[in-house]
């Protein structure tokens, strides 16, 4: 425990820390899962059929890995801000590394925290912000880092997401 604490006193103050899960579980219906076979189904077929019998390994791969993920119940993660950056789990991101941020706050949709890294080679964090106050995550964060507020709507990565329940 004393370790714990000796890291949290290195990475300074916790400015606003919480839980969120890993990720949703999507409410599917019987047909969701109908067309999803089909779909997979009609893919691996024309997989075979064009002789592109790597698509088809690709195909069943992610087939399976789906069914894997939400066969399982997600994790809660911890996040926090702190006075020198930002912490996921175990993992630690100092501000130097982040871009900016932006926040999509839209209560029936989505209210999520988004980080930008200065490395191309990073992908987007999306943070759920859960039951934390948009505007409070805000006012901590443009101490430290940009805003980008030209971002109005979720990622289109995310949103079709959604809307394919995956």
């Amino acid at each position: 425990m004393a370790e714990k604490n000796k890291n949290n006193q290195d990475r300074g103050q916790t400015l606003a820390k919480w839980n969120f899960p890993e990720f949703e579980k999507p409410n599917r219906t019987k047909s969701w899962y109908f067309w999803a076979i089909i779909t997979t189904f009609l893919l691996l077929l024309y997989a075979i059929l064009t002789i592109n019998f790597l698509f088809a390994v690709i195909i069943v791969i992610a087939a399976i890995t789906l069914i894997i993920k939400y066969q399982s119940q997600p994790e809660l993660i911890t996040f926090a801000i702190t006075e020198d950056g930002l912490e996921l789990e175990k993992r630690f991101y100092p501000w130097e590394i982040v871009k900016d941020f932006y926040i999509i706050y839209k209560p029936s949709e989505t209210t999520n925290l988004y980080l930008n890294f200065k490395a191309i080679t990073k992908p987007r964090l999306t943070i759920p912000l859960q039951n934390q106050s948009p505007v409070e995550i805000r006012k901590i964060l443009t101490e430290y880092i940009d805003e980008d507020l030209e971002k109005e709507e979720e990622p289109f990565s995310e949103a079709v997401s959604k809307l394919l329940k995956l």
